[in-house]
């Protein structure tokens, strides 16, 4: 009997002394979880903030929305102050309160978060893109409040010794015995990870697609003849864009951008913003290159479809586009800016030199990423949109549509306020901007009129800016003028004359200027790939049944065969036949030469719908 009872009261003390074993254990595994939560939180709550400053750094702070933070941080500071003085025994009305805090805690960062979210929500319906930092703010909060929290929670603990190395609300490190370290610092990592993907995820979703290219090491020419072969040959639809970059090809499908391989059509590089739309900026497109096409800049914001059913009104207009500067010969973003406006024409305002953007009032080194310089607030945003000098900016651009010329203050890049006036620069009567190619443009050398032009030469708006106006600054003469021919110009600046044969408002191109050579000549006389012609209709080309381009050159003239199938060639004859026009065999076909290649585009109607790009080397 005495060894049953012994035997008894020892199993009784060792599952007592289990117990008491697991207690302090269970205690210290949760007081290493709710420390490792401070610690996460705080780790991350710092990173936001680093985060938010980089952000509003980069983004426009037009809806910031810091009343969220001052009326949180205030909200916040009460419930913790009054929660964490808060007797820590387990009493019904100890542990309620400490309930009733943790819930005012929650409800509160979930709240600010959410309202910064709808903040970034808003932002990217009046620009097309996702601004960062109200998310990253909100995540801000949001760490603050689990921070709090979990500070809560370790101050009113019933196991906590006030005061000493004991002390599990101390930040210092606590002894082993106190807690476990392993839990802390398992529990610290994954809420420094959570909390940051509450602010990271979406601003990685909404990024734009990118594929990026090294930069050549060497770099093919701008052929200056049509010789060659067929290399590859491209389907396009009617609104696709094509530009020149500083390495080949740049196609402009939608919204999105590549950089082609001259070689092959191969992707070099892709820019890919979801859910954007590209403006158009100024007569060139949706993208221009500067002079020497090594950057090219476009202009989006979210599609007016998904604007008309967020804002409930398709009267309100967008105040905001993002506007993206790229390295075309690796397809890096080398600048961002927004521009803030209270019209479309606000939007025009994007100009690219060979080292240098100016976007709206704010001139960037595109080198450097860097702000040169910001015109006076008081001081709207230059009206025009595109290319400019190698080195020269335009400020202002003032149009007389009874003569169809502009007037231009022209800058310096490096020095904003050292202006000069170009006066009677030539426009024609469908397009109101004013042409560069290579820094050159057209000046109309005395008075024109409306139905006739005038005498005008071809000048370049660097050497203007730098001698601080006209006078001996060269001038190659062009003849009479009826304005620039938009369409054909891309590597020579060409001049129009009426065409006597059809109405006043249809033009001929008449002279050619090459900045190459700064020489002009006849068009019929012309020695540049913009003035080739292309024919289907020859005998040489119907018994080989090609595509045959021709240009002149200081050698002679230079044809190339493009092969193409039958039914191609059985459409370019019958798109030949319905031109009556004497300057080109085609109304809607454009030659034009890219570093690597000549492009030559055709639209093919029947049974094809397409515009097809023949791309020869």
């Amino acid at each position: 009997m005495d060894s049953t009872i012994n035997a008894n009261q020892h199993a009784a003390g060792a599952a007592t002394s289990r117990a008491e074993r697991t207690a302090p254990s269970m205690t210290r595994a949760r007081i290493g979880v709710l420390r490792g939560i401070r610690a996460g939180a705080l780790l991350a709550t710092a990173a936001l903030v680093a985060l938010t400053v980089w952000f509003l750094r980069h983004d426009a702070a037009t809806s910031t929305p810091f009343w969220v933070v001052a009326l949180y941080a205030s909200a916040l500071l009460v419930v913790w102050r009054s929660s964490a003085s808060a007797d820590g025994d387990l009493v019904p009305d100890a542990v309620a309160r400490r309930v009733t805090a943790l819930t005012a805690i929650a409800v509160l960062s979930v709240l600010a978060l959410t309202v910064c979210a709808g903040a970034s929500a808003r932002a990217a319906s009046t620009s097309g893109f996702f601004p960062g930092y109200p998310v990253t703010i909100g995540a801000t909060c949001l760490g603050s409040g689990v921070l709090a929290g979990a500070d809560m929670l370790l101050r009113t603990h019933p196991a906590r010794r006030l005061g000493g190395p004991h002390d599990i609300a101390r930040w210092r490190p606590l002894a082993s015995g106190d807690t476990s370290r392993v839990t802390t610092a398992l529990t610290c990592l994954v809420a420094l990870v959570l909390i940051l993907a509450v602010a990271l995820a979406p601003t990685w979703a909404a990024r734009p697609i990118q594929q990026f290219s090294p930069e050549p090491t060497e770099r093919d020419t701008t052929p200056t003849t049509v010789a060659g072969d067929l290399a590859w040959a491209l389907d396009l639809d009617e609104k696709d864009t094509l530009a020149a970059g500083a390495a080949g090809p740049i196609l402009v499908t939608g919204t999105q951008i590549r950089g082609l391989d001259p070689t092959d059509g191969s992707t070099r590089w892709t820019y890919h913003r979801p859910n954007a739309e590209l403006l158009s900026l100024g007569n060139y497109g949706e993208i221009i290159t500067g002079p020497d096409h090594r950057y090219a800049a476009f202009n989006t914001r979210m599609p007016q479809s998904i604007l008309t059913r967020w804002m409930k009104s398709s009267v309100r207009s967008v105040r905001r586009t993002l506007v993206t500067v790229l390295d075309t010969l690796t397809g890096r973003v080398v600048a961002e800016r927004t521009i803030t406006s209270e019209s479309t024409a606000d939007w025009d305002s994007v100009q690219l030199t060979d080292t240098a953007a100016l976007i709206g009032t704010e001139a960037i080194d595109l080198t450097t990423g860097k702000t040169l310089w910001t015109l006076p607030d008081s001081g709207a945003a230059p009206n025009y949109a595109g290319p400019a000098g190698h080195s020269t900016f335009i400020l202002h651009r003032e149009v007389d549509t009874s003569v169809l010329t502009a007037s231009l203050v022209l800058a310096p890049q490096d020095d904003p306020d050292r202006t000069t006036a170009l006066d009677d620069v030539s426009l024609n009567d469908h397009d109101f901007y004013p042409l560069f190619i290579d820094g050159w443009t057209i000046r109309y050398t005395e008075e024109p009129t409306y139905d006739d032009g005038g005498p005008a030469a071809a000048i370049n708006i660097d050497e203007v800016a730098a001698a601080g106006g006209t006078d001996g600054v060269q001038r190659i003469n062009l003849g009479q003028t009826m304005g620039p021919d938009y369409r054909r110009s891309h590597t020579s600046l060409i001049a129009t004359a009426s065409d006597s044969s059809v109405a006043r408002s249809v033009t001929r191109p008449a002279t050619v200027f090459d900045p190459v050579t700064r020489t002009a000549s006849p068009v019929e006389q012309s020695a540049t790939v913009d003035t080739a012609r292309l024919d289907a209709t020859s005998e040489a080309a119907r018994r080989a049944r090609v595509l045959q381009v021709h240009m002149t050159s200081p050698d002679g003239p230079v044809t190339a065969d493009v092969a193409v199938s039958d039914d191609e060639f059985e459409e370019l004859c019958r798109a030949a036949s319905r031109n009556d026009r004497s300057d080109t065999q085609f109304l809607d076909a454009t030659v034009s030469a890219v570093p690597g290649a000549i492009l030559v585009r055709v639209e093919l109607t029947w049974p094809f719908s397409v515009n097809r790009l023949y791309v020869l080397r």
